[in-house]
């Protein structure tokens, strides 16, 4: 069975496919928002769910624990982005989905549970559970010819197995189903294609299957007005379900996970691995609160909100905390401390982890947070600082050793974004000389102006219109799970006109743009 099914899996990708599910996706025109003129969207699109996708449907059908992440098909990436589009799909894979079919049915099966509960007609039960359940499973009602299969494949597993196990065979056949694991859409404007558009409300804000409400939308037929569509794109954002994608894209894009890997042992002996999970959590109670609480984008630059337990209060010197337990506690901003970018976590992450590594954290900011596109350093160009003679600070290394032509593309836009965070040493604490020279963390920027350190550099940041549309580039590129195009420029500067009037909220940025996908795909984009 399982060959057939690897064959019918992958044809159905071949018949449904407008591209091809790789690097280089083919797209066709279609249909626009009429306000920014033609956009490029797949004519149809067919994707397999992510890893997090799999294993939260897995959790909100079956309540059981899901297979490991490790266990699935690799999610592929585009800009540290998790990818939608640029999805390999293979025997292989299809062969790691039977086998997180065939454990998940084994554990339906743990302590005599059944997985479809029956005391009589057998086949009823199971055409019943198919009729609701199933619509669970696949994201829509189960054609007849779907149900007819099913039905097939308990009854002949039940001619030589119990009940119970006849049943956990047939909910793995459906676990390994086209329907589960792959989401499709269409710009054909179909409005009986409703359910199509439920499940990408929820893949998109909740990462996981419809609730029973959006998807009694889609049968009513009510989801196809645009009112519907947005309340309950706006109910799904504001739910405590939103919170892990919401998470997942500040995570993607901060690269928040390099805090956890950080090698403290050689370059950090002070930062111990307590230090490093507590400064982990630190980073992130910090962003749930800017984004959660405050709802408010600004808040992740400039917030008088600190996280201390006493490992953080220890390693920074401050009497906030005498607990174990992360607590949330109010200081006004000041030059040593006042957002993300005076985390010692974030600060530690984003350098090299022997240095106060200027250009890495000028890079990070440059390009994750303002867009810059920065090409490779030249051929044959000596990356690693040479210990100059006469320069004593990381500053004048930086500044001799880029000081060439061929370096100016590049350095120019990430040394003085690095420059301000010079006062923040390679363990993310602040230090006021260094080799016995007072730091000079002033610097000039396009669009932000003059500075006089890292409390400077983030509170022009917080009120920059290029971090605000960059931050709707990001959306975007993850959003649709391939890089922006110069045609977008119009739509991305509408977000970020949206995103203003919000308030500088995410949450609600996230939702407006999974409408207009929507809507646009659907061919009524206005």
């Amino acid at each position: 069975m399982h060959q057939t099914t690897i064959a019918v899996i992958l044809a159905a990708l071949v018949g449904g496919c407008v591209g091809q599910i790789d690097d280089t996706p083919s797209v066709t025109a279609t249909s626009t928002a009429k306000s920014c003129g033609a956009t490029t969207l797949p004519a149809v699109t067919v994707r397999r769910l992510t890893r997090d996708e799999y294993r939260n449907s897995v959790i909100d059908l079956f309540g059981v624990t899901p297979p490991d992440a490790s266990s699935l098909p690799e999610d592929a990436v585009v800009r540290s982005f998790t990818s939608t589009i640029n999805q390999q799909v293979n025997a292989a894979a299809v062969g790691k989905y039977f086998t997180a079919a065939d454990g998940l049915a084994t554990k339906l099966l743990e302590g005599g549970k059944s997985p479809i509960v029956c005391t009589g007609d057998e086949t009823g039960c199971v055409r019943a559970y198919l009729s609701t359940s199933g619509t669970r499973i696949a994201r829509r009602p189960l054609t007849p010819g779907e149900v007819t299969h099913y039905v097939g494949v308990f009854e002949r597993t039940r001619t030589t197995a119990t009940y119970d196990v006849s049943a956990s065979v047939m909910l793995s056949a459906m676990l390994a189903s086209p329907q589960f694991l792959f989401l499709s859409a269409t710009n054909t404007g179909d409005t009986d294609d409703l359910y199509g558009v439920a499940a990408h409300l929820s893949y998109a804000l909740w990462h996981t299957t419809p609730d029973d409400e959006l998807l009694e939308t889609a049968r009513t037929g009510q989801l196809a007005e645009s009112t519907v569509l947005t309340a309950q794109a706006e109910r799904l954002v504001r739910d405590e379900r939103a919170r892990a994608p919401v998470r997942a894209f500040f995570n993607e894009w901060l690269t928040l996970d390099r805090i956890a890997i950080l090698d403290v042992v050689e370059n950090h002996p002070d930062a111990t691995s307590e230090v490093v999970a507590a400064l982990d959590d630190e980073v992130r109670a910090f962003v749930d609160d800017a984004f959660f609480t405050h709802r408010d984008l600004r808040k992740l630059f400039v917030s008088s909100t600190r996280f201390r337990n006493k490992v953080l209060s220890n390693y920074y010197g401050d009497d906030l905390a005498t607990t174990d337990t992360i607590e949330s506690y109010s200081a006004p901003p000041s030059e040593q401390f006042f957002g993300l970018l005076s985390h010692a976590g974030w600060l530690m992450a984003a350098g090299y982890n022997d240095s106060t590594s200027m250009i890495h954290r000028g890079k990070f900011l440059s390009t994750r947070l303002l867009c810059a596109d920065l090409p490779p350093p030249p051929p044959g160009v000596a990356t690693s600082l040479p210990d100059l003679t006469g320069s004593r600070t990381m500053r004048e290394r930086i500044t001799a050793h880029t000081a060439g032509q061929e370096c100016q593309s590049c350095h120019s836009v990430m040394n003085p974004m690095g420059f301000p965070l010079g006062h923040f040493d390679n363990s993310g604490r602040w230090q006021d000389t260094e080799a016995g020279v007072a730091i000079d963390a002033t610097t000039s920027i396009a669009g932000l102006g003059d500075l006089d350190g890292a409390y400077q550099l983030s509170q022009a940041l917080a009120e920059s219109k290029t971090m605000h549309t960059c931050v709707a580039t990001m959306a975007l590129t993850r959003a649709r799970g391939d890089r922006v195009r110069g045609s977008d420029d119009c739509l991305i500067r509408d977000m970020t006109e949206k995103l203003a009037a919000s308030g500088y909220d995410v949450a609600a940025l996230l939702a407006d743009l999974t409408v207009r996908q929507v809507l646009e795909l659907r061919g009524k984009g206005e």
